[in-house]
């Protein structure tokens, strides 16, 4: 049944009942197309007529007719007609040859059978008369719906199985507190439910204006069988949604659309499912200004669909979770997810640097010939990298004793310590399956592997040849992990660690030699979720088949069978549910490991496959992409999601990592790439362009300015990273994201929610880019305010409104703008991030068109963790209307924790922006300041020699 408004008093109801088979026999319901034509006030009549019919069709049967279009396969190929009867599904002459197909299916419906209002919210039961057992075998029934108010500003919404341990993510991978004893006395929200005896639905508003965010009975009917799980909600026309990842393509969520989330390894292709799974949306309406957030936490397979006005999860397996944040302002949407979880951990200092890599350097000689023409080009480097090329036979925890000696390594690794630069390396997950190598022995002796339906050590194939799986969910696979960190850092003292294929990847579909067969009676012994349910569930072959990489494949494409299984607490965990969690688990292990080693330091992790809460252990690149100017774009998009997915630590490979660059696009992504918050230039071996950045003169120009001016920012970007790892800890700055979308800026602003070329580099830069070749002018967006060019310093345009400015932007350009009202704070730039500690601060105060502004800035000593001995300082500037006089302060937060000393330079210059004459007087502190210690020009003061210390409060008077 379905509905359509043909206008605005009209509504048509299509009813069509196909060849419905009761107690498959040949009798034969020869049904018509039945039309409903009514005026919109006869409501009940159309929900009357609709349920009646979808009722009547849930009780029978479902259809066997091989003369429907759209039919779908069912099982496998060869499948013989009695397994596709054990199936319940239809076997016929549809495909030349007798094949076996789906029956025609719809769904069950799901009545309210009771309802309770407790103190934390709602429990509601729900009933379906529907118990036939149809494609995806008999619908659960009954149902549970767990409504929480769990804060002011977070509701939570659970529908599951009251008889049966469905799957749902433990609460040590992804956080998921106990619902509060209490509602809050104030929320922001109000939640609706259908009545008792009525069809279920549920409604969340918000409770300032009553706008619905969203409304389960107009998106798609709750549909909740084992393996096929259907919720959805309607959405206003022309929607602004951003999120569900990973996926290369633009920022904003097309209408019309599907979105699969299935952890997958392949080399960037456009719009296909990648190696993450971030079931997150935020929603924007930009008539209010005001944003919320919905996080599904399920880490099943699933397809989410879009139409112009709605949005439908399709899920095989689990529960329905739903979590929903009330913002208003989009930043605090992200900040309210994040404070369910996790905050991203905060970076070492040093990995803010730049870095650089490739597949291909092939012995030590090549690292140190890499590390010195940078620095002969005096060209800023912090970090050289090692990919698989390091390793002996390309296995884990080893060096190559031909081309990495452990002498030289160790050798190689001090001089780069000298010199205050690190070394980070590759580890894949897989083990390889080799009886003379101690990770594989041990591991096995502790039985410490994913295990395939036989119990035996599940092998697929990577880079070493036949390998096993760490079972990050077996507790005791922590010990065993350390132990391999732990002797591997003692040969050499690498700095950081690369975690990569862990979707997890494997060179085979499924277990490498063995026959992908049917499972049913194996899994359901092993996964409380499927307990006491009929024997239709098969993970391998799923009724519903999600678009996996857009055509479908089977779910063990390029990773493990999905009947190998972990070790789960009370009952073994299949593949099945937790595939999508592989990454994130190896991330958690291996920060743990490594905080093990090195207690007082913070880890360095990058990964490729993450999920939600990723971001509290570890940085993410986005893959493997490649050496074209589209590519260079799409890593904007990239970049802006997983700020939102909460890994704010994101980059991708600059320059591209597959394929040839060019001299001018990597000069111009060399500019870009200097304002990623992870940046990295890393290519493929088979390339036969060298792409690192004194390959060229121009991009070696190119890089030392645009670097330059990073490493000058390094105390501001490294202030971004801290508030979103501190949310509310620190008073009134609430920030989640390092880079942001211009409409986390400007809320209202209609045109900032289409643009995805451009971006905030933290809340005061705004960076813009040529992606064309051959083109040296850019059309750059302005919202709102008062703007200056970063280079010149000078107001570029002060506007109320949003305005597109066409600019020369030559080859050696990028443009860079600040924005007004924003006090950034500056050190004096160096080649290494630990030579940028030791320069003077700067401060640059970029006033709005009202003469204010606003900044912050957070100190400690980089590396340790959790340290209290940090200075946190609010900066301000505002002019007084009636005195004339701009005041600009700085008020200081100290921590408790005095056992380190920072020894903090000293703040040596301001340099105010937006001010049209020059001072008679500047007071600092109560001391008037000698005319030759500041200098005006263009509307710029440049005040020196100031010799603050940073852990002072100082307030400067300017009179104009």
């Amino acid at each position: 049944a379905r509905s359509s408004v043909l206008s605005q008093d009209h509504t048509v109801v299509w009813v069509y009942w196909y060849n419905l088979y009761i107690d498959y026999t040949s009798v034969c319901i020869a049904a018509k197309l039945y039309y409903f034509r009514m005026k919109a006030n006869s409501e009940m009549l159309l929900i009357t007529v609709t349920i009646f019919a979808l009722t009547l069709y849930g009780t029978i049967a479902q259809v066997c007719d091989d003369n429907v279009n759209g039919l779908k396969r069912c099982g496998w190929l060869n499948m013989t007609e009695q397994d596709c009867h054990n199936y319940n599904c239809c076997w016929g002459e549809r495909w030349i040859v007798p094949s076996c197909y789906h029956k025609i299916f719809v769904p069950a419906v799901y009545t309210v059978s009771s309802k309770v209002t407790t103190t934390n919210g709602l429990i509601l039961s729900l009933i379906t008369s529907n118990t036939v057992p149809g494609k995806y075998g008999p619908p659960i029934n009954p149902l549970r719906v767990e409504i929480y108010f769990e804060t002011s500003d977070r509701l939570r919404v659970k529908i599951l199985d009251p008889n049966s341990n469905r799957w749902e993510i433990p609460s040590n991978i992804v956080p998921s507190p106990d619902p509060p004893a209490n509602k809050p006395l104030l929320t922001n929200y109000n939640i609706q439910t259908a009545d008792i005896q009525g069809v279920f639905w549920f409604a969340v508003e918000r409770a300032e204006d009553k706008e619905v965010v969203f409304n389960s009975s107009t998106g798609s009917s709750l549909t909740f069988y084992d393996q096929y799980i259907v919720v959805g909600t309607q959405l206003p026309k022309g929607f602004n949604i951003y999120g569900l990842g990973e996926q290369v393509r633009g920022f904003r969520i097309n209408a019309s659309d599907q979105y699969t989330l299935w952890n997958y390894d392949i080399p960037t292709p456009y719009h296909k499912n990648l190696y993450g799974s971030h079931p997150f949306y935020l929603e924007h309406r930009v008539h209010s200004g005001k944003s919320h957030g919905v996080f599904l936490r399920n880490s099943n397979g699933m397809d989410i669909n879009t139409t112009e006005s709605s949005i439908i999860y399709q899920l095989i397996g689990g529960i329905i979770d739903l979590y929903f944040f009330m913002g208003p302002h989009p930043e605090t949407v992200i900040s309210q997810y994040l404070d369910l979880i996790g905050r991203p951990a905060i970076p070492p200092y040093w990995s803010l640097g730049f870095h650089q890599c490739r597949w291909g350097y092939s012995k030590v000689q090549e690292l140190e010939e890499v590390v010195a023409n940078y620095s002969k080009a005096n060209i800023p480097l912090e970090t050289i990298w090692s990919d698989i090329d390091y390793m002996d036979e390309y296995k884990d925890f080893t060096f190559d004793p031909k081309n990495f000696p452990v002498d030289k390594m160790q050798t190689f690794v001090k001089d780069l310590h000298t010199n205050n630069q690190h070394y980070v390396v590759i580890v894949d997950p897989g083990i390889a399956k080799d009886k003379n190598y101690t990770p594989y022995t041990d591991g096995l002796e502790k039985d410490l592997f994913v295990k395939n339906r036989k119990g035996e050590p599940f092998t697929g194939k990577v880079w070493p040849g036949l390998t096993v799986y760490p079972d990050f969910l077996n507790p005791n696979t922590q010990t065993w992990w350390e132990d391999q960190f732990r002797k591997f850092l003692q040969l050499v003292a690498i700095d950081g660690i690369w975690v990569d294929m862990n979707e997890a990847s494997n060179f085979c579909n499924g277990e490498c030699g063995s026959k992908n067969t049917p499972a049913v009676e194996f899994a359901l012994s092993l996964d409380s979720e499927y307990q006491s349910k009929t024997l239709q569930f098969d993970p391998n072959n799923p009724p519903y088949a999600i678009n996996n990489q857009n055509t479908n494949n089977p779910l063990n494409t390029k990773t493990l069978d999905m009947d190998a299984y972990h070790h789960g607490r009370d009952s073994n965990i299949l593949v099945y549910n937790a595939h999508n969690l592989y990454g994130l688990t190896e991330c958690i292990a291996t920060r743990e490991a490594l905080l093990s080693v090195q207690p007082n330091q913070r880890p360095f992790i990058l990964s490729r496959s993450t999920f939600p809460s990723s971001g509290v252990h570890a940085a993410h690149w986005t893959g493997d992409n490649h050496a074209t100017w589209f590519d260079m774009y799409l890593s904007i998009p990239d970049i802006l999601n997983f700020q939102l997915f909460g890994v704010p630590f994101v980059g991708s490979d600059i320059c591209g990592f597959n394929g040839d660059t060019t001299e001018e696009l990597c000069g111009r992504w060399m500019a870009l790439g200097a304002f990623y918050p992870f940046s990295r230039n890393h290519n493929i071996k088979t390339s036969d362009v060298p792409q690192e950045a004194y390959r060229w003169d121009s991009v070696a120009s190119i890089s030392r300015e645009m670097l330059t001016i990073r490493y000058r920012l390094l105390p501001y970007l490294y202030t971004q990273f801290v508030l979103t790892n501190k949310g509310s800890k620190l008073p009134s700055h609430e920030i989640a994201t390092v880079v942001k979308p211009l409409f986390f800026q400007f809320p209202r602003d209609e045109y900032s929610l289409f643009v995805d070329r451009q971006f905030f580099f933290g809340p005061a830069l705004m960076v813009s880019q040529v992606f064309e070749s051959n083109t040296e002018q850019l059309t750059v967006y302005f919202p709102p305010g008062q703007w200056y060019d970063w280079f010149s310093q000078e107001i570029i345009i002060s506007t109320d409104k949003g305005v597109n400015k066409t600019l020369p932007t030559p080859k050696d350009k990028i443009q860079l703008h600040v924005l007004g009202g924003n006090i950034m704070s500056m050190q004096s730039p160096g080649v290494t991030t630990t030579e940028c500690r030791k320069g003077f601060f700067s401060l640059l105060v970029a006033l709005d068109s009202k003469q204010n502004a606003n900044g912050i800035l957070y100190l400690d000593d980089g590396i340790t963790v959790d340290t209290g001995n940090y200075i946190f300082i609010e900066y301000s500037a505002k002019r007084d209307r009636v005195t004339g006089i701009l005041d600009v302060t700085a008020i200081v937060r100290k921590g408790t924790d005095k056992h380190l000393d920072l020894q903090t330079p000293d703040l040596d210059a301001v340099n105010i922006l937006g001010i049209t004459k020059s001072p008679t007087k500047i007071v600092l502190n109560g001391d008037t300041l000698r005319n030759n210690s500041y200098s005006f020009w263009h509307d710029s003061l440049k005040i020196n020699e100031l010799k603050i210390k940073m852990e002072e409060e100082w307030k400067m008077e300017i009179s104009l």
